[in-house]
C-alpha cells in the first residue's frame, strides 16, 4: 500500500455516527475498519461510513463493510467516479447497503 489508510470516528448525534476513511485500504486495515464500524453500530446508531477520501478498497473492506451491516444501519458515502464507487457498483453493494453519493445525502438519510 502507498497511502496507508486512515480511520476517524465522530458522533454526529445520539443516535448516528461518522467513521470516515482515507487513503487506501485492504486486508491490513480491514480489522481496523470493522472495530470502527463495530463501536459505532454498538449503541444502536446509524452509523455513515465515508469513503469519500478514499483512493483504493479491496474485498477484504468490502466484506467488513458487509458485515457491518448485520450490526445495525448502514450508510455508505461513495462518490461516483471513484475507485471505491466504482467497486462497490460492481459487486453490487447498493443492494445490501445504502449508497450514497456525497455526505450531505447520507446525513439526510438520517432525518425522521
Amino acid at each position: 500500500m502507498n497511502d496507508p489508510g486512515t480511520i476517524s470516528r465522530q458522533a454526529l448525534s445520539e443516535t448516528a455516527w461518522l467513521v470516515a476513511l482515507t487513503g487506501e485500504h485492504d486486508l491490513a486495515t480491514a480489522p481496523e475498519v470493522r472495530r470502527a464500524i463495530d463501536a459505532a453500530a454498538r449503541a444502536g446508531s446509524t452509523v455513515v461510513l465515508d469513503l469519500s477520501a478514499v483512493m483504493f478498497i479491496d474485498s477484504s473492506v468490502i466484506g467488513e463493510i458487509v458485515e457491518g451491516v448485520r450490526e445495525g444501519k448502514l450508510v455508505v458515502v461513495a462518490v461516483p467516479g471513484t475507485e471505491p464507487r466504482r467497486v462497490l457498483d460492481i459487486v453490487g453493494a447498493g443492494h445490501v447497503v445504502t449508497l450514497v453519493d456525497d455526505r450531505e445525502d447520507a446525513l439526510a438519510k438520517l432525518e425522521p
